[in-house]
């Protein structure tokens, strides 16, 4: 080359003549080689670093008693326990809360034959549990596979309209979704960037403003199977660290990530051996069930298969041990994260069609067949609500959960554990509701409940049945194990986990006796501002137009002889009257739209301002009970049905329709009448903190009158 010589030997290339061509060509080349050196070099300690961090994360938690437990459990889960076999042990005769157990029932061969009867049969005898179990008979043979429910909705109007409505809201509701909890929670509260709880997908009284779900017309429905390789989208439930206190296992909230992660049921299961080896590891003979962060392809540390085999195959603990662990253990240290897969639209029965002679023996039990029994007031509902009317799946794990909540107006609902690890669920009766939401309130979490007053409406808190009965609340225990079903009354708080990988089906159902919590219901919704997930007044319609029962016409009389008392004092006014139009009864498949104010289904009537309703200009409308809310200028009444067919329909079959019935509206039934009772307009005490969240409430809705008056004044100037 052309660089400088010297004694030795050749110049290193640094020290080339950097005036020749070839000198500068050498410089630049080398330049590039030490550029190239320099991300290589960072490139290898970012490399050695995330390994690093890896090793970190498959390492074990070191117990502060100085024991190195199990390597950790996949996708990041935890059960936030201590963390060695000494300290983690939990006796098996551990002492649990002495609590009542739930009844359970065993029906003989001819009592099994029909689902409803059955349950009507027994339900005056456990209504001071507000929960039970059943056994089948020893004959009964259900289907042992399951399938995802794959449904095409009929076009809602014809072609080039959305196959799926979802009914206009127009009061400050949350998203729609419905469904029997049956034990697993039917609505999701997730939380957000701040750490707060905010409300998505599912409703009931659960949640803060639900209302009734994507509404889409029934068509014949088809089923895919599912296998161990198929996933689900699974929610991430999280417990903070938390501690006992004042001798009772301390409540806690528990928040959900819904769509954390896709998880096929094979991997749930080799999830939940690891989880079980992490909280029991003597249980486990001490099996190490493999760690890893969840990286690869199944989630979890594929290196040790035999181990978790060996821990999937190990006894399960206890009830009582899980009981205890679930109170006094989970969380104890660390926050938890435990997966479930739930609220998937698919039944293991995919029979289709309703109940009835046609229908063989094995599949009157069938949850698709219970929701819609002929003597089931669900089959009036003329749309499919996932989790209500139609069932869903729930793949859970070890303490995966469901919080304390009654179901969706007040409705009845069955959970069928059709296999796996047992669940612990806790009931209370529907007498005690009222005292059970004063006890969350001023002594279960009474400073949450100052900074959030509807917390228990979102279905996301954990009370011990312990610190519930020490305030006089009687809580009921049952274990529902495989191939037993569990019912829940109306308006029965109910709540608990599963002892480890479990399939469960839930949904819900209504019986004549399930009419006065119904209207209780409707009440209390309209006071808290809370869009309902049923129509009622559109089922009872459709329900005395089948001729359903004397049940449903006494109680459609009574809401009719409301309507036509605040109809009345409406017309004094002078104001003007018109029929819906049929666009607008054909609206969200028949389903009445919210009131502003209160949220009330408004299906046979409702007030807005101005004559002008189209399907692209929808006012605000008022019901009946709040029409003085809007300017008394242009305020105009539609109804979707007259008086005189009104009264028809509240007329007994062979009397004239020209007034109401004398029956008394609640005829009497077989479960005792809620409390207060439907005619009572005074509702039970309330905790300070939701009186104050009342109150307000009603400052929010002046704010909306002098809104809308301030928008009607300026729509008239101009």
């Amino acid at each position: 080359g052309d660089g400088a010589g010297g004694d030795g030997g050749a110049a290193p290339p640094w020290l080339w003549h950097a005036e020749t061509e070839a000198g500068r060509r050498e410089a630049l080349k080398l330049e590039g080689y030490m550029r190239q050196f320099a991300v290589q070099e960072q490139q290898a300690e970012k490399k050695r670093r995330m390994q690093a961090k890896q090793a970190q994360r498959q390492a074990p938690d070191r117990c502060p008693c100085g024991a190195t437990p199990s390597p950790r459990i996949g996708l990041r889960l935890s059960h936030g326990g201590p963390v060695c076999e000494q300290c983690s042990d939990v006796a098996a005769n551990e002492a649990m809360p002495a609590l009542r157990d739930a009844p359970l029932f065993t029906p003989t061969e001819e009592e099994f034959d029909d689902p409803l009867t059955y349950i009507r049969s027994i339900q005056s005898r456990f209504f001071d549990f507000g929960i039970c179990r059943i056994r089948p008979p020893p004959s009964w043979n259900p289907p042992r596979t399951f399938h995802r429910r794959q449904q095409e909705a009929v076009p809602e109007g014809g072609p080039g309209r959305p196959q799926c409505l979802r009914p206009e809201i127009d009061a400050p509701t949350t998203t729609f979704g419905g469904g029997a909890s049956g034990g697993d929670e039917a609505g999701d509260w997730t939380e957000n960037k701040t750490g707060d709880l905010t409300g998505t997908k599912r409703g009931g009284l659960g949640a803060v403003g639900s209302a009734a779900g994507m509404l889409c017309r029934r068509r014949d429905v088809s089923y895919a199977v599912i296998g161990d390789e198929t996933e689900f989208s699974a929610r991430l439930q999280k417990v903070p660290a938390r501690r006992s206190q004042n001798g009772h296992a301390s409540p806690f909230l528990c928040s959900f990530v819904p769509n954390h992660t896709n998880v096929a049921l094979g991997q749930l299961k080799k999830l939940d051996a690891q989880m079980r080896n992490g909280a029991f590891p003597a249980t486990n003979g001490g099996a190490n069930g493999g760690g890893g962060d969840g990286s690869g392809g199944d989630g979890v540390n594929g290196n040790e298969p035999a181990a978790t085999a060996a821990a999937a195959a190990a006894p399960l603990p206890a009830p009582e041990q899980v009981e205890f662990y679930f109170w006094e253990r989970l969380a104890a240290e660390r926050e938890a994260r435990l997966l479930y897969a739930s609220d998937v639209e698919g039944t293991a029965f995919p029979a289709a069609g309703s109940h009835g002679s046609t229908i063989s023996r094995d599949e009157r039990w069938s949850l698709q067949q219970i929701a819609m029994h002929d003597r089931s007031l669900l089959r009036f509902v003329n749309y499919d609500i996932p989790g209500v009317n139609t069932p869903m799946l729930y793949f859970g794990m070890l303490f995966s959960m469901f919080c304390w909540h009654v179901e969706d107006n007040y409705m009845y609902s069955i959970s069928y554990l059709h296999e796996g690890a047992p669940k612990t669920w806790y009931g209370v009766s529907p007498r005690q509701s009222a005292a059970f939401d004063r006890v969350f309130a001023d002594a279960a979490f009474p400073k949450d409940v100052e900074a959030d007053p509807t917390l228990l409406l979102k279905k996301a808190s954990m009370v011990p049945p312990s610190l519930l009965a020490s305030h006089g609340v009687r809580v009921c225990r049952a274990v529902q194990q495989p191939s037993e079903f569990v019912v829940t009354l109306p308006q029965a708080y109910h709540a608990g986990f599963s002892h480890g990988f479990n399939a469960a089906e839930a949904v819900n159902f209504l019986l004549p006796d399930w009419l006065p919590y119904a209207l209780s219901a409707a009440r209390w919704y309209r006071r808290i501002g809370q869009q309902p997930v049923l129509d009622t007044e559109h089922l009872l319609i459709d329900a005395v137009r089948a001729n359903y029962s004397p049940d449903a016409r006494a109680h459609l009389s009574f809401l009719v002889d409301d309507e036509l008392r605040m109809r009345g004092a409406f017309r004094s006014g002078g104001a003007p009257e018109l029929k819906m139009a049929e666009d607008d009864r054909a609206h969200a498949l028949g389903r009445g739209s919210p009131c502003l104010f209160c949220a009330h289904t408004c299906h046979m009537s409702f007030v807005q301002l101005g004559p002008e309703r189209t399907l692209k200009r929808r006012p605000p409308l008022a019901c009946l009970r709040h029409a003085d809310h809007l300017p008394s200028q242009g305020r105009v009444l539609f109804v979707r049905y007259t008086d005189a067919e009104l009264l028809h329909l509240c007329a007994p079959p062979g009397l004239p329709p020209t007034s109401l019935p004398a029956a008394s509206p609640h005829p009497p039934p077989t479960l005792p009448p809620p409390h207060p009772c439907a005619g009572l307009e005074i509702p039970p005490a309330l905790p300070c903190s939701m009186a104050r969240a009342l109150g307000e409430r009603e400052a929010s809705i002046d704010a909306k009158r002098q809104r809308i008056a301030a928008r009607a004044a300026a729509e008239r100037a101009a």
